[in-house]
This record gives structure tokens, C-alpha cells and sequence, in this order.
């Protein structure tokens, strides 16, 4: 079983196959689990990055039939079950059963030009450069009075 993605999806179905009689292996881009209904708070400076970041490794490290590959899938074969994994190369994965759960990004509704002035809210880096953003328009706010 190869799962896609380290968020509540891809994690939900990691532990659910906890006892189950097969070998799972998930496979993330990202080395951490994100808890991303709080990144408002990452974003108006209430709590820290680390704060929301769980190592994936470390809340499936007591699953015994559990793997976890830092990597982007760049390709998934279906007739072939195998997937591309890009890391420092790329590899291929073979799987009986896949779970995509990959997430969502934001969209523009066709209006990627509409990103530099609002920005996502869906990664660390974007609850970062959010905080930035309202520090700095504080500071400016603070020089025009």
C-alpha cells in the first residue's frame, strides 16, 4: 500500500491500516505533518512554525508496517503500478493499492495575478510571508502617525 500525501487524508489512512496485514509506505515532499488549521495563528505571529510541524516519521514511529519517503511524485504508472519518486534522483515505488491524498492548493479562478497581493494560506512558507506582510504594515503604520 503506497500512500500519497502526509496531511489528516494521508495520515488517516496510514493509522487506519496500523493493524492491518500489509506494508504501507507514505510518501510526502514534506518532512512534517502540518496542522493547518493554525496557520492563521503562524500568520498573525501567535505561534511559532514549529509549533503546527510534526516530523511525519515521528508520529508513525510506532507503526511497525509504516515507511516514510521524503520525495515528489513527479509520475504514477498505472498499468504498471509503480510510481516516480524525485528525491536526491528519482526512483520508482511499486504498489498494490495507491491513496492519493495529496491535498488542495489555493486557487485565483484564473487569476494567478490576484497571488501577489493575497497571498495563500495553505504552507508554512505562506503563513511566514503573511506574518511578514502584516509585521512590515504594522511597522509602516507606526512611521505615518
Amino acid at each position: 500500500m503506497v500512500i500519497v500525501g502526509g496531511g489528516f487524508g494521508g495520515l488517516s489512512a496510514a493509522k487506519a491500516l496500523a493493524r492491518a496485514p500489509v506494508r504501507v509506505t507514505l510518501v510526502d515532499r514534506q518532512n512534517h505533518h502540518l496542522f493547518q488549521p493554525l496557520l492563521y495563528q503562524v500568520a498573525t505571529a501567535g505561534l511559532s512554525p514549529a509549533n503546527i510541524a510534526a516530523p511525519i516519521r515521528g508520529v508513525l514511529n510506532r507503526q511497525r508496517n509504516a515507511d516514510v519517503v521524503l520525495g515528489e511524485v513527479t509520475a504514477i504508472d498505472l498499468d504498471g503500478r509503480t510510481l516516480t519518486v524525485r528525491d536526491e534522483g528519482e526512483h520508482a515505488i511499486a504498489y498494490d493499492h495507491l491513496v492519493l491524498a495529496v491535498g488542495a492548493c489555493t486557487s485565483y479562478f484564473g487569476h494567478d495575478d490576484w497571488q501577489r497581493h493575497a497571498p495563500g494560506l495553505k504552507s508554512l512558507d505562506e503563513a511566514v510571508e503573511l506574518r511578514r506582510r502584516i509585521l512590515l504594515a504594522f511597522e509602516a503604520a507606526e512611521r505615518t502617525r
